[in-house]
């Protein structure tokens, strides 16, 4: 794992334990923050469409054509399974984390936005990764004396 992977899985662990000991009673918040459902869904769309393409990107970096043996196959492919469960379940603890601090009448009127605002990170996730690989190729246009004289 490197750098990037570090700090999102520590800051993300962090995010969904602060969440839940909040919601099970253990850490008691001030509870004085106003949640509005707009700002919090584009903030979940924002977080899912960021980390699907920066997901992408580390998985073409991990998967580079380098080793041809059957267990360094089965290395990458485990690396980019745990690369997507990380940038899949972790980033949405941070919104979970936002939801918590919302006022208790609040938490009660609206008990379905978790799963809402997950379905709306891992809808605008999984775009960039389905896509991933659906991207005509690049040709390369030259201009002038190219004709078949």
């Amino acid at each position: 794992m490197r750098g990037l992977e570090t700090v999102i899985l520590s800051s993300s662990l962090a995010a969904w334990s602060v969440g839940v000991l909040a919601e099970i009673g253990v850490l008691r918040w001030n509870q004085t923050f106003e949640l509005a459902l707009y700002p919090l869904y584009t903030l979940a769309a924002f977080t899912g469409w960021f980390f699907g393409n920066v997901y992408v990107h580390r998985l073409k970096r991990e998967c580079r054509p380098e080793g041809r043996r059957l267990d360094e196959i089965v290395l990458r492919i485990a690396r980019s399974r745990l690369l997507f469960v990380l940038y899949l379940f972790g980033p949405p603890g941070w919104l979970y984390l936002v939801r918590s601090m919302a006022r208790r009448e609040q938490l009660e009127a609206m008990p379905l936005v978790p799963i809402l605002t997950f379905g709306v990170y891992a809808a605008l996730f999984s775009v960039p990764v389905l896509l991933r690989g659906s991207g005509a190729r690049r040709r390369k246009f030259q201009l002038g004396g190219g004709g078949d004289d």
